[in-house]
C-alpha cells in the first residue's frame, strides 16, 4: 500500500511556470485517489491566481491557499503543511517540472527506514539561458552532489526546493520558522533542527529529477546574498549558535572564534572591494570550470560583507 501523498507548492509571481508544473504532476503513474497538490499563493502580483484557477476549472485536481499579503517562504509552507493530509510531504518551488515517475520515485526512496528525508537533483530547462554562473550551478559538484545516496548527509545541504519528508518529522521538530521572512535560510534552519532529532536520517538522490525552469543571473544572485547574509544570518545564529561554522563567522567576530586572528584578517581581506574587483576580473575573463574558484570567492564577500553589516546594526 502506498502511503497517501502531499505535494506542497509555494507560488508567488508564478504565472510562467505554474501551469507547466501543474500539469506534469496530472500526468504522474503514482495513484491519484493517494495524491494531494496543495498549491500556496503567496499574494502573487501577476496572473498566477488566474491561471490556478483556470486549471480548477479544466477539471486539474489541486487545492489553492492564497495569502493575503506575502508572507514569504516559510509562511507558505507552513500553510501548505497544515492543510496536508500527506504521509509524505513532497515541497516543491513553483518553476518546475517533473517526470511521470517522480511521485513513485520519492515514495519508494521512502522505503527504506532509515530515510526521514531526501532531496532530488535540479536540472536546467532545455531553453534555459547558459551562462557561466548557471553551469556553476547545475554542472558542478557541490551542495548535495558531493555525497552518495547510500550515505546520510549533513543538513547544511538538505535543501526545501525538490525534497520530501515524513510527517512525522514535522510532528516532532514543528514548523518553519516564519520570522525568516526574506529570501534564504528558511530550509537550513529547518534542517538543523530536524538534524537535531534525526542525525542519521537526511538523504539525497538524483534520480529523483525535476527541471528547472528559471533563470537568474549572477549579479541578482549575489545581490539576494547579501541580502540574505544581512538580515537572516544575524537572527539564525542567535537562535542557533552551532550554526555560525557553516557561514564562517570565524573570520568576521572573536566571539566565535578568539584564538586565532589570523581568521579575522583573512575575513577583512575578503570584505575588502579590491578583493571583489579582482575575483570579478578573473570570473570574466577566464571559461568554466576555472571560473568556478572566482564565483565562490565572490559569494564569500557578499556573504561576509552582509554579515559584518547586519551584526554591526
Amino acid at each position: 500500500m502506498f502511503p497517501r501523498v502531499s505535494v506542497i507548492i509555494s507560488a508567488y509571481n508564478a504565472e510562467n511556470t505554474i501551469e507547466d508544473l501543474i500539469k506534469s504532476l496530472s500526468q504522474q503513474n503514482f495513484s491519484k485517489e493517494k495524491t494531494e497538490i496543495i498549491v500556496v499563493n503567496d499574494c502573487s502580483t501577476d496572473r498566477t491566481l488566474d491561471i490556478l484557477e483556470r486549471l480548477i476549472k479544466q477539471d486539474f485536481q489541486f487545492k489553492i491557499y492564497s495569502h493575503e499579503k506575502n508572507q514569504g517562504l516559510s509562511a507558505a509552507r507552513n500553510t501548505g503543511i497544515k492543510n496536508s493530509t500527506g504521509r509524505i510531504l513532497i515541497f516543491m518551488d513553483a518553476d518546475m517540472i517533473v517526470g511521470v515517475s517522480y511521485l513513485e520515485n520519492h515514495v519508494d526512496f521512502h522505503n527504506n527506514r532509515q530515510v526521514i528525508g531526501v532531496v532530488g537533483g535540479i536540472v536546467p530547462a532545455e531553453d534555459l539561458k547558459v551562462d557561466k554562473y548557471q553551469k556553476y550551478l547545475y554542472k558542478s559538484r557541490r551542495g548535495a552532489k558531493r555525497f552518495s545516496p547510500k550515505s546520510s548527509i549533513p543538513y547544511n545541504v538538505f535543501l526545501f526546493n525538490n525534497t520530501s519528508i515524513k510527517r512525522e518529522v514535522i510532528e516532532n521538530c514543528g514548523l518553519f520558522d516564519e520570522k525568516i521572512c526574506v529570501y534564504g535560510g528558511e530550509d537550513t534552519e529547518y534542517s538543523f533542527r530536524v538534524s537535531q532529532k534525526y542525525p542519521e536520517g537526511l538523504f539525497c538522490s538524483f534520480s529523483l529529477r525535476a527541471t528547472h525552469n528559471h533563470y537568474r543571473d549572477f549579479k541578482s544572485a549575489l545581490k539576494n546574498l547579501k541580502k540574505f547574509a544581512k538580515v537572516n544570518i544575524p537572527y539564525i545564529i542567535k537562535k542557533h549558535p552551532e550554526m555560525s561554522k557553516i557561514y564562517g563567522l570565524k573570520y568576521i567576530s572573536s566571539e566565535y572564534d578568539n584564538s586565532n586572528i589570523y581568521h579575522r584578517i583573512i575575513g577583512k581581506i575578503v570584505r575588502m572591494k579590491t578583493f571583489y574587483g579582482i575575483n570579478n576580473l578573473f570570473y570574466t575573463i577566464l571559461p568554466f570550470p576555472f571560473s568556478n574558484v572566482f564565483v565562490r570567492a565572490m559569494m564569500a564577500h557578499k556573504l561576509f560583507r552582509g554579515i559584518k553589516q547586519g551584526l554591526s546594526a
